[in-house]
């Protein structure tokens, strides 16, 4: 067994997918709209010819509500809520909005990388 440090990227499990694998990003203050618009793209493109894997990335908690299909799932990221103009702060966390974004970059590296 090798041993990998916590930065190196790998595949974990041994699943027979030979399609690529995509990650689909919806900000936070576009809402469910945009969700479903990336389900969509999602479920066309897990199907043949592409058959493609698809992990859905938001901070829209109803995201998950969402049936996928095979193949598709999603991650939902800490969210935050607009209070104007480039003002975002955390919605529900009582923290800063630096350490939310130190999070929500925290998984979405660690999630881009195993994917790789």
């Amino acid at each position: 067994m090798t041993i990998r440090s916590p930065t190196t990227p790998t595949r974990i499990d041994k699943s027979p997918h030979v399609g690529p694998a995509i990650a689909l990003y919806s900000h936070d203050a576009m809402g469910v709209g945009h969700v479903r618009r990336n389900l969509l793209i999602a479920q066309v493109l897990s199907r043949p010819p592409v058959n493609a894997t698809s992990l859905l990335i938001c901070g829209v908690h109803e995201a998950a509500a969402f049936t996928g299909g095979h193949g598709i799932d999603c991650l939902t990221l800490p969210s935050f809520e607009k209070h104007g103009n480039d003002d975002y702060r955390p919605r529900k966390l009582r923290l800063s909005s630096r350490s939310v974004t130190r999070i929500r970059a925290a998984t979405l590296e660690s999630a881009l990388l195993t994917m790789s």
